[in-house]
């Protein structure tokens, strides 16, 4: 029998893109949420009813672009910015952080809020209640955007 080696958890997870396997964290998706994350469409839709998973889902699917894009930035939508701390990291991606030792770090960065990946990739948790704010992200190179209730806007 060999012997256990505790690897860093970034060199886990290169090892196993390089096998072909999906990140862990998207392995405990339920199917519905797994489709979701895999789907390669460039605009998607996540109709649901309540507690159906879609936070579960979208923070993985961030995670996943997150992954092969290092420096990268997504971005993450609400109506405020303490809604959408709550929704993607309190309820999300700190829990699958403890699980999966992924690294991740809740950042303030001149006003703002980001989860940062060991890659230097930034998810930015942004809280758009008015039209100002809105004009923030116009322009931004985003390699994931999601819009939280998005009949709200």
């Amino acid at each position: 029998m060999g012997a256990v080696v505790d690897i860093p958890a970034h060199t886990y997870r290169a090892l196993r893109a390089m096998a072909g396997f999906a990140p862990s964290y998207i392995d405990d998706c339920h199917p519905k949420q797994r489709a979701f994350v895999e789907d390669r469409s460039k605009r998607k839709c996540a109709l649901t009813s309540r507690r159906g998973g879609k936070s579960h889902g979208i923070g993985c699917w961030l995670l996943e672009g997150g992954e092969d894009s290092p420096r990268g930035k997504s971005l993450f939508i609400a109506l405020t910015r303490g809604k959408a701390k709550s929704i993607l990291w309190d309820d999300c991606l700190a829990g699958l952080n403890d699980r999966y030792h992924l690294g991740l770090r809740l950042v303030h960065d001149e006003g703002q809020l980001y989860v940062r990946m060991e890659n230097g990739h930034r998810i930015w948790l942004l809280g758009v209640d008015n039209q100002h704010e809105v004009a923030k992200v116009r322009g931004e190179r985003l390699r994931r955007a999601v819009v939280d209730e998005a009949q709200a806007f």
